[in-house]
């Protein structure tokens, strides 16, 4: 019997149904196992965060930056702003402790628990640095592998996403360069790379066979899934969402949920990579989501914390909402519990992890850190708050200074002022160790705080408070240009026309000028934000650089002797102001108290109760029993002095910004039984009645409230004598003195003393009938007999009162000095 027909016929007819099974297959898994489009809307609203805390909270020092659970779940890894801590989550005991020095975006323990990755930026300025990342092993704490990007990054929230594949061996992670980068940890060696996102990936998920990824930050809001192996990928997109902040697969595989700008959620089917579940979760963003651990559920959080069905789309649990508060950071713990990060966006409210009883909505287990360490950028520069110590003794307090732009420092000295939620000012006393850069970080000390305290700091700079030089170093890239300085006589000028672009900043080069053989003057246009540059030229041996009006500003070149051929001339700096304030608020944390070393407190001066002179020539005798009259007519038992005096500077340098050409200056001078100084307050009024600047001391304690700086001064007599002591230095060292009968200014008769050194004479007007010194000038003395007066100090009034007006007392209220 001949069987061939027949065993075509059977393979023809296994062929058919195989065909038929596989497009059975095929669509059935190109069906969606869930379809649906749901939102909040129609919901009860989320429930409020609990009142209270939890029984078991732990302080956490510093600002809480991101966390990670172990696999096993027996300990949190906590990045803040001071260090990365591990707790056992049994016992909440720390078991290890690691340095940080960058601004950590996020932590990552292996799927195994054997290793722990860190990314974040490396704090260069304002803005943020390069990437670092940074995998220790967590037996013994050894790091094992170590990346730093060789370009700057954004914010730094925008790179630096981690993840790890299932085996443990390879992490991804996003990289400034617009991209993704998989290494092998064990050999530090590049798996794949990835180059060409229109943005670095915010969030990245392994599959969980470890063959693919999943990654935000593609063309067209979409997301990339990429074939490691294959180094194929294929671009996920949606009309409907807006671009993807967040990602994550499916412990199951069969899924992919992507959270969006917009609050909107995409749930994406892995066999035919659609969205087939559109989820509106949120108000305006999507700022955390996970899975469950059996693939049934995801959490997201955004201003509140949603439970979804992943398959209907249903709501199931909706809670902790409060506002002013966002949850960045969301990990699923077990099937009845979430942990979440939450920071503060309006309030400062401390940033916190909670372990939440999904069902109930209430808190566990909660992690508090700090409310906030950033401070109000203007002008391109902020504070940032490095550490806070306190003990029963002291509060020692470390800043930071940070600028949005590299190479940018401020252009001269800055000091700290700090006031509580009173209005209350606690002096500052800067304790920087040589070993810190004090242009850039300060650690200063004041009384113990308490917690709860909303304690405010700015920085300050003099004599113009709110106003901060700054100076942009461009040597290493400087801008240049060229000039023939031999077209130009000796007094020439040359009208110039020339664009320029320094480091954004457009520049006009206007016109220059031949001063002398030795010096050019370049002038420059601007719109008023800059003012003053530094110029270079390889002939050139300096520059300065002065405001001139009009939004113009000079430059000088210096030379020994200027080339006749054209020269290449490099703009190396930038000046320019900066408009404050720059305030750094934050809370007394409980975190904050710890044990400092005692201070000794300084030795104490010998107390200049009374001066000692040794001149007794007739005429200090009798300058010395005028001065003594005056004074015995006031300073009678304790009380106050009220003394109101007008100084006139006629002599200003070029570029002088204080003194002004004319102030007053009010001294409130509190003594007691013995005339020893107890309390001061002097202040520096412009003609329109201007504070200029403000100090105030208490005993030994000294602060100017304007610049924010702190000394300790000796103790002293209260005297209205302001020239003895020069007088009698002045006929001890046989220096000219002139003594001679005169009229005050009201016409009074007045004694005229001058002080002659050879170059500086000190006139002082006494008036006979009083004893009071009404009046000091002082001048240089100028070739022949000719002098140039430098200033005037008139004393309008000095008055004895028994208590000051209450603005003045308001003033020492407001001053928290350590106790004496």
């Amino acid at each position: 019997m001949n069987s061939t027909p027949l065993l075509k016929a059977l393979s023809i007819l296994l062929t058919l149904i195989f065909l038929v099974m596989g497009v059975v297959y095929a669509t059935h898994l190109s069906t969606p196992s869930a379809s649906f489009s749901t939102s909040y809307f129609g919901y009860p609203d989320p429930k409020p965060m609990p009142n209270g805390e939890p029984k078991d909270m732990v302080e956490v020092p510093g600002f809480i930056q991101s966390f990670d659970i172990s696999p096993d779940g027996s300990m949190i890894a906590i990045a803040t702003s001071q260090e990365l801590i591990l707790y056992n989550l049994k016992t909440l005991e720390k078991i290890h402790i690691l340095p940080l020095s960058e601004k950590v975006h996020q932590i990552r323990f292996s799927p195994d628990g054997k290793q722990l990755a860190a990314s974040g930026s490396i704090r260069r300025y304002a803005g943020s640095g390069p990437l670092h990342v940074k995998i220790w092993d967590t037996a013994s704490w050894g790091i094992q592998y170590e990346y730093t990007s060789a370009s700057d990054g954004g914010d730094g929230s925008s790179f630096g996403a981690l993840a790890w594949a299932p085996n443990s061996r390879q992490i991804a992670f996003s990289i400034p360069e617009r991209g993704l980068s998989i290494i092998d940890v064990k050999t530090g060696k590049s798996v794949a790379e990835l180059e060409d996102f229109i943005v670095p990936p915010f969030d990245l998920s392994w599959s969980p066979d470890g063959v693919r990824l999943i990654s935000t930050g593609d063309l067209g809001y979409g997301l990339r899934r990429w074939r490691v192996d294959t180094d194929k990928w294929v671009r996920l997109f949606d009309v409907r969402p807006q671009p993807a902040m967040q990602v994550n697969w499916s412990p199951d595989g069969t899924q992919i949920a992507s959270g969006h700008f917009g609050g909107t959620v995409c749930l994406w089917n892995t066999a035919n990579n659609q969205c087939e579940g559109y989820i509106k979760a949120h108000i305006l963003s999507v700022d955390a989501l996970d899975w469950s651990p059996e693939s049934r559920r995801i959490a997201t959080a955004s201003g509140a914390i949603r439970i979804w069905d992943s398959h209907s789309g249903e709501l199931k649990y909706s809670f902790g909402f409060l506002d002013g508060i966002v949850y960045k950071q969301l990990r699923w713990f077990n099937p009845q519990t979430i942990a979440t990060l939450e920071i503060s966006y309006t309030q400062y409210l401390p940033s916190t992890i909670r372990f939440w009883d999904i069902s109930t909505g209430e808190v566990k287990l909660a992690f508090r850190g700090w409310d906030n360490i950033q401070g109000l950028n203007n002008g391109g520069m902020a504070l940032e708050l490095n550490s806070v110590q306190i003990s029963p003794e002291r509060t020692v307090i470390q800043v930071s200074l940070h600028s949005d732009t590299p190479y940018t420092s401020i252009a001269g000295d800055w000091n700290l002022t700090m006031t509580d939620s009173r209005g209350r000012i606690h002096p500052l006393t800067d304790i920087t160790p040589q070993t810190m850069d004090r242009s850039l970080m300060r650690m200063v000390q004041t009384v113990p705080l308490q917690a709860g305290e909303h304690i405010t700091l700015d920085l300050s700079g003099f004599p113009q408070n709110g106003k901060m030089p700054l100076m942009m170093d461009l040597s290493a890239s400087p801008v240049r240009f060229t000039f023939d300085p031999g077209a130009l006589q000796i007094g020439e000028s040359l009208e110039l026309n020339e664009e320029l672009e320094v480091n954004g900043f457009p520049l006009h080069l206007s016109g220059v000028r031949k001063v002398s053989a030795n010096e050019l003057f370049f002038e420059f246009a601007t719109d008023g934000y800059l003012n003053g540059a530094m110029l270079s030229s390889p002939a050139s041996s300096g520059s300065s650089s002065k405001i001139t009006e009009d939004d113009k500003f000079t430059v000088s070149l210096l030379f020994s002797e200027i080339p006749n051929e054209k020269i290449e001339v490099e703009i190396t700096r930038l000046y320019y102001s900066a408009y404050g304030p720059w305030l750094l608020e934050f809370q007394v944390a409980g975190s904050m108290f710890t044990d400092l070393p005692v201070v000794s407190p300084p030795a104490s001066s010998a107390a200049q109760l009374v001066p000692t002179f040794t001149a007794q020539e007739p005429i200090f005798l009798e300058v010395s029993s005028l001065s003594e009259k005056f004074n015995n007519s006031l300073v009678q038992g304790p009380g106050w002095i009220h003394v109101v005096n007008a100084i006139v500077t006629e002599t200003r340098q070029q570029g002088q910004t204080y003194p002004p050409p004319y102030y007053q200056d009010e001294q409130w001078l509190e003594f007691d039984f013995e005339n020893r100084v107890t309390r001061s307050l002097t202040t520096h009024w412009d003609a329109e009645k201007n504070i200029l600047q403000q100090s105030i001391s208490t005993g030994r304690h000294h602060v100017n409230l304007t610049s924010g700086e702190t000394m300790e001064i000796p103790t002293t007599r209260l005297t209205l004598d302001w020239i003895l002591a020069d007088l009698d230095y002045a006929l001890l060292h046989n220096q000219t003195v002139l003594h001679e009968e005169s009229v005050c200014e009201d016409g009074a008769p007045c004694l005229l003393i001058t002080l002659n050194d050879g170059n500086i004479n000190r006139r002082t007007w006494i008036n006979i009938e009083t004893g009071q010194q009404v009046k000091i000038q002082t001048s240089q003395q100028m070739p022949g007999e000719a002098e140039n007066i430098l200033y005037t100090q008139t004393f309008l009034s000095v008055d004895r009162v028994d208590v000051p007006p209450q603005n003045v007392l308001d003033v020492f209220s407001k001053v928290v000095f350590p106790p004496p």
